[in-house]
């Protein structure tokens, strides 16, 4: 992904935990990868946008269920708690089907801010 996205190569997350030793740290990682995404589309990057949200369906469909359980909740709920409505909505427009299945798994738990 790194190589894919050199933006997300620059987040300080990946030096602030050791994510290759302690699993948990991926949880956090995906939340400021998705964090991220929404800075892009808050800059009108939607391109970046398109691309990392492809990538992220790709790993939905071909991921382990381990890949996929990250995804479907630290992933999408950092876009899910996006204050930005019409930054949310456009996020949302991106999604794959099963990127949008996970994030509407998660409006069982979670709501968006409006």
């Amino acid at each position: 992904m790194k190589t894919e996205f050199p933006q997300i190569e620059q987040l300080p997350v990946w030096s602030k935990y050791d994510w290759k030793k302690e699993p948990a740290f991926h949880s956090i990682i995906l939340s400021d990868i998705a964090r991220e995404m929404v800075n892009w589309a808050k800059k009108g990057d939607y391109v970046n946008v398109k691309r990392l949200m492809d990538y992220m369906e790709s790993a939905f469909i071909n991921g382990s269920f381990a890949v996929q359980a990250y995804l479907g909740t630290d992933f999408t709920v950092s876009i899910l708690e996006t204050k930005e409505k019409e930054v949310r909505d456009k996020i949302k427009s991106l999604m794959g089907p099963e990127t949008t299945y996970a994030y509407k798994l998660n409006l069982n738990g979670y709501r968006e801010p409006n």
